[in-house]
């Protein structure tokens, strides 16, 4: 059985407040999927430490890397499709209130609601 997650965590963020933990809490959960649950785990942004990937709270991540990102988890190319996929997202937050609705985003480093760039 094929188990695939992405974690998450941005905390840099030029146009938001930047925030402490995300990264952290990201890779913390990574951790705990990888070791009792068998997930084979990506992360965002990462970065390799002492030959073992790790999130990065220094990277910024961009709406490309996002929107990419969760399409190979939930729409993956080829014949290994897993079983089971977990997506996990430790950052800003965003709501865009259109009137009669209201929109939620996962903002990414580049989100600017002033110019209209929300997130995914």
């Amino acid at each position: 059985m094929k188990r695939d997650a992405l974690v998450i965590g941005i905390n840099q963020y030029p146009f938001l407040k930047r925030l402490k933990y995300p990264a952290g809490d990201a890779e913390a959960i990574a951790q705990l999927q990888k070791k009792y649950c068998e997930f084979s785990v990506r992360r965002l942004p990462a970065v390799n430490k002492d030959d073992e990937l790790q999130v990065d709270s220094q990277q910024m991540v961009k709406l490309d890397e996002v929107k990419r990102a969760i399409t190979d988890l939930f729409c993956p190319q080829g014949e290994q499709v897993p079983e089971t996929a977990v997506l996990f997202f430790a950052g800003h937050g965003l709501r865009r209130d259109l009137g009669n609705k209201t929109e939620g985003y996962l903002a990414t480093s580049n989100a600017t609601p002033r110019k209209e760039l929300w997130g995914f």
